[in-house]
């Protein structure tokens, strides 16, 4: 992983001019490799201005470097987000927890089925159906996560990330995202019938029967913890935020945060 202190003499020498005010300054881990040409990308602390350097020393125009600058920032931005959120998202629910969820759920439905009504039969199997599908995207977010992460681990240790390895790196970041917006969209859908399942089966459990009671104070105490526009309306909304910004794939140089990343280089313009 390259770092400030291993980097060539004649680089320092090269990012000089550019840092007037002897800011100190951030490289990123690994050259960035567009065209066959291998660049050096500096952040400096404090304004976050940056630089990009070519190989040899040159300090190019803008115009010239507009994907390695890009590219830089972003796979930063896309590392910490899989590094942060994706772990975070990949720690929020336990399979283990979803099968004692289900298990208990199907325990209710056998053993009272002769006292419910359609209504509620439909929302227990809605809830049950709701966790196998939370179960499928916890997978599937999980392996992501950890493949994203060795990937960023690979191109740090051979110190070379190419463009390719930015678009490869992205699509595991969309298919993060779409993960936990599918995972999430499905509690939102299924919300209504997670209300009328507990609901039906508080009206169905004898007044005294106290293990059916914890049974289904222990159902009501997941319940409570998905995702509900009734309980959560900020997190419902930021998944709606995060599923337009999945649905939308845009080249790297016009993403919307292109031109403030551009506005923020030393190099010549």
């Amino acid at each position: 992983m390259i770092s400030v202190s291993t980097l060539p003499p004649h680089i320092h020498k090269a990012v000089a001019p550019f840092n007037p005010n002897n800011d100190k300054y951030d490289v990123f881990p690994a050259k960035v490799n567009v065209g066959g040409k291998s660049y050096y990308a500096f952040v400096f602390k404090g304004n976050a201005e940056r630089l990009i350097v070519e190989e040899d020393g040159t300090v190019p125009k803008l115009t010239e470097v507009i994907k390695p600058a890009l590219i830089a920032p972003s796979y930063n931005t896309i590392c910490g987000n899989i590094g942060k959120t994706g772990t975070r998202w990949v720690n929020t629910y336990k399979t283990g927890a979803f099968k004692r969820l289900q298990k208990a759920l199907m325990y209710m439905k056998d053993k009272y089925l002769a006292k419910l009504d359609s209504v509620t039969i439909k929302s227990v199997d809605s809830f049950i159906h709701m966790i196998d599908e939370m179960n499928y995207y916890q997978n599937q977010l999980t392996n992501v996560v950890k493949s994203a992460i060795s990937f960023a681990d690979g191109t740090n240790k051979k110190e070379l990330v190419t463009e390719e390895d930015y678009y490869t790196l992205r699509n595991y970041n969309v298919i993060m995202v779409r993960s936990a917006v599918n995972q999430n969209n499905i509690q939102l859908e299924a919300e209504r019938d997670r209300v009328q399942a507990i609901q039906g089966l508080s009206a169905a459990i004898p007044l005294f029967n106290i293990k059916d009671w914890l049974i289904l104070a222990y159902i009501r105490h997941h319940h409570k913890g998905f995702l509900s526009k009734t309980h959560y309306p900020q997190e419902a909304k930021e998944m709606e935020d995060l599923k337009r910004m999945v649905e939308v794939d845009k080249p790297l140089e016009q993403d919307d945060e292109a031109d403030t990343i551009l506005k923020k280089y030393r190099n010549p313009k």
